[in-house]
């Protein structure tokens, strides 16, 4: 699994494929988004690259509306998405759309472009699709696969509520960094995910003991970043690390924090705080816990988890013994949910199917 870190101001935009979804597949398989609201209004590429023309294309549109008595609410709202779709949003910014069941996620790959040429289907009888799709105002984007709506943690299908074809879901910057990313870096913080997927009552010494085996995963963390220059034998690491879990218990100077997005089956997501060194740890630690291997965004993180690799595990065993993780991952019925965002935005599946061929449960690999 890929370690990266991700930036605050990493932004989210959810576009709607047209009424009902109706333009889903048209989006996914030609690798855009695209919006019909200014289809009607005089422009070209040269004021699309214009933030000032751009402004003034927006008034003229807003104007338009307004003298075909729409109402001033109305008219600003679907002006303010033009804008957002060409001037706020940018190459690399991360583009989500759904339709009643199904939902993908890309990365934005142009600026905002203007193509008049209809983009329609082929049927699985190789057979032309008599819906098109018309939209003149698009962006390219590489998505990822689909993926069912109903397989999402509640707090990500919350986010996507607004009614605009255009808007922001920066709001929800921690849910949908959980849902995409799963473990992951942010100003120095750790981020990881796991997932309960049992479906019958969770015990809760289960629920306790998990609580406490993340504890300890952030005590590996601050043994190793306090004891840097020590190279102990295996036993006196131990000792160190039982002393380091002690005094933070005592102390209760833990940072783990946790957000259950669950009753059951669902989703737990633990945040910790301190220096990036004990932030990757936390993350690595947490993955090797599930036998995941990690990889790295920068070369010099896999160089430091290389050289603590071993001092990693001799004490991740421990804490796996000592809490019973195997019983505790059996009754959670636990696992790490696939990781929606990789180092390399995959290719564009320009090969067009039945709409349910490209969907795949929660473990898929997409962006």
């Amino acid at each position: 699994m890929y370690i990266q870190d991700i930036p605050k101001d990493k932004k989210f935009w959810v576009v709607r494929s047209g009424d009902a979804g109706m333009f889903y597949e048209h989006f996914i398989h030609n690798a855009v988004v695209a919006i019909g609201h200014i289809d009607e209004v005089d422009y070209n590429e040269e004021i699309l690259k214009d933030p000032d023309e751009v402004l003034k294309l927006v008034y003229n549109y807003k104007n338009n509306l307004l003298e075909k008595k729409e109402t001033l609410a109305s008219a600003s709202n679907k002006a303010g998405q033009v804008l957002r779709f060409i001037n706020e949003m940018s190459i690399g910014d991360i583009v989500i759309t759904l339709d009643a069941k199904r939902i993908a996620v890309g990365v934005v790959t142009s600026d905002a472009f203007k193509d008049t040429k209809h983009i329609t289907l082929i049927n699985a009888d190789s057979s032309t699709s008599d819906t098109l799709l018309k939209f003149s105002l698009r962006r390219s984007v590489d998505w990822g696969k689909t993926q069912f709506r109903n397989q999402l943690p509640l707090a990500i299908n919350n986010s996507f509520r607004a009614n605009q074809t255009v808007f922001s879901a920066n709001e929800h910057w921690k849910e949908l960094n959980h849902w995409l990313s799963v473990a992951f870096i942010s100003d120095g913080d750790a981020y990881i995910s796991s997932r309960i997927e049992q479906k019958e009552g969770i015990h809760n010494l289960d629920i306790a003991q998990y609580a406490i085996i993340i504890n300890k995963i952030e005590a590996i963390a601050e043994t190793l970043v306090r004891n840097q220059e020590h190279n102990f034998s295996e036993e006196e690491l131990l000792e160190v690390f039982e002393e380091t879990y002690k005094k933070l218990r005592k102390s209760r100077t833990f940072t783990v924090t946790t957000q259950q997005v669950f009753l059951s089956p669902g989703d737990l997501w633990a945040k910790t705080s301190g220096e990036r060194t004990k932030s990757l740890i936390v993350i690595c630690a947490f993955l090797l816990m599930f036998d995941i291997e990690p990889s790295f965004a920068d070369q010099h993180d896999k160089v430091f988890i290389e050289a603590h690799r071993e001092s990693i595990s001799v004490m991740l065993e421990k804490v796996k013994d000592d809490e019973s993780f195997t019983d505790v991952k059996k009754g959670l019925a636990l696992k790490v949910p696939a990781q929606k965002l990789s180092k390399k935005v995959s290719a564009s599946n320009s090969s067009q199917k039945k709409a349910d061929d490209d969907c795949e449960p929660d473990d898929f690999e997409a962006i």
